[in-house]
């Protein structure tokens, strides 16, 4: 049975459960995936050209966006055990800091590779047409849709700190909406005095600033603690504990974008197949990994109220879950394969390809469902050098080399990509259930 004690936390009088963090952040995920899988849908029915461009794009903005990504993280995880020790002064300074400096650096960083967009793409080795396209997207897109998305993270996950997380599904939904709403009609009804490109790039960042007026509204109205209070020694707290949680992410994230230019050489199809499939197997981690994010905010208050045993019992259950749903999701969706499949395309390599995947994804989602319980575990009490080194040495070791010799070396291709992505969770899994059941994450000071 679920103990739900251990998965309560209080904003004053106001009750606060995992599962009330939990579901509006799975129903957010879940129906921004689906809007996403939309959107390549369209993009596909329009040109194969414009969903490798487009995603390609997206996969080099990923590192910056997690380099990011991760002084949200470190605000967020001090704002939490602020907020566990009753401490609201504290927990405002962090998050005006915090805002501040995201929103600052990202808008430099959009810049920079707006401006460089052309050898970023080459990192990928591109060529052709297809090369022009994701150069001309990043191009327009990067300066203006970076810092807008990344001011959309940070107030949907300060909201989600304080216990607020019924607005994030409503500012998803309605940027995602647009985003593929927009993409219809600049491709197959107005045709804009630009490039058909450039007008997938505006059309986005117009959906990213409509999602940062609503959770602007929503922060405010709320009443969550904020003052501004731009602070060198805050910013240095802040990227203390967010660098090293985010240099987890940074390191996948490298990782999968080196593997995915392992692919470029074997050609369009291969690419388009990882999207294809990844279009279907991202929805399976959905449950557990919102449920993750959640658990992260109460470990924040459990560890600032020094309440361990709780967080002991609030780790087991959690991970326990996540074994059961990830398992069965991704038998589910290797037993629906070929339907699923045919949504986006009846090429048959594609579906043969994609039948062997989908059987060693099971085990891939199995393991990283342990993997995003441990994670939002660890980082939340300080532990962070230990998720750093396990998720350091499982990308580059089994993702990326592991995955280069399989996938080029073998001869094995995409198949051989997802076999060495499967050896890194089940690696990192390992090591994560090792490093709880020996107690030094108590003995971590922040």
């Amino acid at each position: 049975m679920y103990n739900n004690k251990v998965a309560t936390i209080y904003n004053g009088d106001k009750k606060i459960t995992i599962w009330s963090l939990a579901l509006p952040l799975f129903i957010q995920t879940i129906l921004s995936n689906l809007i996403n899988t939309t959107g390549v849908t369209v993009l596909s029915g329009y040109s194969e050209l414009f969903v490798t461009a487009t995603s390609i794009s997206n996969q080099i903005l990923i590192i910056p966006r997690t380099v990011l990504d991760s002084l949200i993280t470190g605000m967020v995880i001090l704002s939490s055990i602020s907020l566990g020790r009753k401490d609201r002064s504290s927990a405002a300074s962090i998050c005006g800091c915090g805002i501040i400096s995201i929103l600052s650096l990202s808008a430099l960083t959009g810049i920079i590779i707006g401006v460089f967009a052309e050898p970023f793409v080459g990192l990928m080795n591109l060529k052709g047409e297809t090369a022009r396209l994701s150069t001309e997207y990043l191009r327009h897109l990067s300066p203006i849709g970076l810092p807008l998305q990344m001011m959309v993270s940070t107030f949907q996950k300060l909201l989600i700190c304080n216990g607020n997380s019924k607005i994030i599904p409503i500012s998803s939904i309605t940027t995602g909406a647009f985003n593929v709403g927009l993409s219809y009609i600049v491709l197959y009804v107005i045709k804009l005095p630009m490039s058909d490109i450039h007008a997938l790039a505006l059309k986005t960042n117009i959906a990213w600033c409509i999602g940062l007026m609503i959770v602007i509204l929503a922060f405010f109205k709320l009443e969550c603690p904020f003052k501004i209070d731009f602070n060198f020694k805050i910013l240095f707290k802040i990227a203390k504990i967010g660098i090293p949680a985010g240099m987890c992410l940074i390191s996948y994230n490298i990782s999968s974008t080196i593997t995915t230019s392992f692919l470029a050489d074997l050609g369009d199809t291969a690419v388009n197949t990882k999207i294809y499939i990844n279009n279907i197997v991202g929805y399976v981690p959905l449950i557990i990994y919102s449920l993750a994010q959640a658990n992260a905010i109460i470990m924040g208050r459990h560890r600032g109220a020094g309440k361990f045993n709780d967080m002991k019992t609030l780790y087991k259950q959690n991970v326990l879950l996540g074994v059961t749903v990830n398992g069965t999701l991704s038998l589910i969706c290797f037993l629906l394969q070929k339907p699923l499949i045919l949504i986006f395309t009846n090429d048959k390599q594609i579906l043969a390809m994609a039948s062997i995947i989908m059987l060693i994804d099971i085990p891939l989602q199995i393991f990283r469902s342990i993997n995003h319980i441990s994670e939002n575990s660890l980082n939340p009490n300080g532990d962070i050098k230990a998720t750093l080194i396990i998720s350091v040495i499982g990308a580059w070791t089994f993702s990326v080399l592991l995955g280069y010799v399989l996938c080029v070396s073998f001869g094995l291709g995409l198949i051989g990509l997802w076999i060495g992505s499967a050896c890194n969770e089940i690696f990192n899994a390992t090591a994560y259930l090792f490093r709880w059941r020996s107690n030094k994450w108590q003995k971590t000071k922040i």
